[in-house]
């Protein structure tokens, strides 16, 4: 069975998939599980609990990298395992991510500026502690994620 996925990589990690090359895990994804749905008080499989997983997934992404860029993909539930850390968020952990299940990637139209304060903000945190600072919250409100066909990654 198939679980959709919303997985933050880096630059570096997005060429290794546009390349048709395996990503080693462990890898830290977000999905809209029961739980998520509940931490958002959204019903379970709705579209606005899959847009909460993806902007939990750019919150992720935006403490680790610059620009964050978020991959949906179908992933096995085989290779996946509950993130304890980030459990109430969908947070999961992917044992690799294959190029056949990304089917879309997500990138931040914002301008860097705005970017790159809200990565300087969040960098090193959770998603919790990440999602409660201002630069990270005026993101979210301001910022549109811009969906791109997966043929496009290896033009980041």
């Amino acid at each position: 069975m198939q679980e959709l996925n919303f997985v933050p990589v880096s630059a570096e990690q997005a060429k290794t998939i546009s390349s048709g090359n395996v990503i080693p895990g462990p890898l830290v994804g977000f999905c809209a599980n029961e739980a998520l749905a509940a931490t958002f008080e959204l019903a379970v499989g709705s579209e606005e609990a899959e847009h909460a997983a993806l902007l939990v997934a750019e919150v992720a992404g935006l403490s680790r990298s610059e620009r964050p860029i978020v991959l949906t993909c179908e992933v096995p539930r085989s290779v996946t395992a509950v993130d304890e850390s980030e459990a109430d968020n969908g947070g999961v952990i992917l044992k690799e991510l294959k190029p056949e299940w990304v089917s879309a990637f997500f990138v931040d139209d914002a301008p860097a500026g705005l970017v790159a304060a809200a990565a300087t903000a969040a960098s090193g945190l959770s998603v919790d502690d990440a999602w409660d600072t201002p630069e990270v919250a005026l993101l979210l409100e301001e910022d549109t994620l811009l969906w791109h066909d997966c043929s496009e990654l290896g033009t980041l």
